[in-house]
Order: C-alpha cells, then structure tokens, then sequence
C-alpha cells in the first residue's frame, strides 16, 4: 500500500489527502462511483492477508441533491455505508461497481422543507435517521456568517486535532 503524506495546512494536492474527498455536489450515482474508486488495500503486518477498503469524506452545502433520485437507493447505500459493510451496485450503463468495507462521513446541509420532504419518503421509518445526527436551530442567529481571526489558541488546537487525524489516517 502506498504510505500518503499528511498535510497540515489548507491546500492539500488531491494526491496527497489522507483520505478521499467527495465533490461538493454530488448524486447517488456520483457517490457510489467516487467510494469504488476510493478503494485502498492494506497489508496487515506479519501476515499475508490484505485489508480491501473504501472510504471517503463529502460535504454537502445542500444534501437534498443527494436524495433527488434513487432515494431509496441512497438510503441502503448509506445504511451500508454506516454498519461498514460492502455493496454491489450493478447497471447496465455502469456494469458492476464493488465497494469493500464501507467507511463514509457526511456533513450536510438541508432547508427543512427538503428535510420533510425526504422525511415523507420514508426515510424516516427505515432506519436512515436512526443513524443520523441531525443540528437545528428554532431560527437564524444572523444573517450573515463571518470568520473571525484565528487566535494562536485557535491554530494550537486546529494543529492537534489534525495532528490526531493525520495518525488515524494510519491506523488500519
């Protein structure tokens, strides 16, 4: 397996990320295609045997695109995704698409009208919000989000966090 270089800062060459990024938008069919071809092997030490995987990270500013279509789709990919289990998507247009022991993390956005929306489609009673953190708020706290200035306490502890990500990374 090939050892990656973690960087620390913010502009990290695609090559180069401990782990794999998703697009900023993406679709069921997108998602399943990005983990597949996230898919890392790692030779266990003082053994023969290899450990096939596929992880990857993706943020979505809204994660109603994810639901659009194929949401049931979606939802037992997801489910998958979540117990760290393997899938097997196979299509016509896309032949057979493997993905071994699933490692996903999602950071979504969503209005709460598409949130009801995705709700009445079942989602709610099969098991996908039981895996979900959802955050809300009664309201906006403002109408715009401003960064403030990092203070050298801030960038300490940015620095250990993803120092403690960079050794997870090379974990298993």
């Amino acid at each position: 397996m090939k050892q990656t270089k973690v960087y620390l800062d913010e502009e990290i060459p695609k090559k180069d990320r401990a782990f794999p990024v998703s697009a900023d938008s993406t679709s069921f069919e997108k998602l399943v295609s990005a983990v597949c071809q996230s898919t890392q092997e790692y030779r266990i030490p003082n053994s023969s045997k290899i450990y096939a995987y596929s992880s990857l990270y993706f943020c979505l500013d809204e994660a109603e695109s994810l639901f659009k279509h194929h949401s049931e789709d979606t939802e037992v990919f997801l489910r998958t995704a979540w117990m760290g289990g393997s899938y097997l998507r196979d299509t016509h247009k896309h032949g057979e698409q493997q993905i071994k022991n699933a490692c996903l993390n999602l950071l979504g956005g969503i209005t709460p009208t598409a949130l009801s929306t995705i709700a009445g489609s079942g989602l709610v009673t099969n098991g996908f919000f039981s895996r979900t953190v959802l955050i809300t708020a009664n309201q906006n706290r403002w109408k715009e989000f401003l960064f403030r200035e990092r203070t050298p306490e801030m960038l300490t502890h940015r620095r250990e966090v993803l120092e403690h990500i960079s050794k997870l990374a090379h974990v298993y």
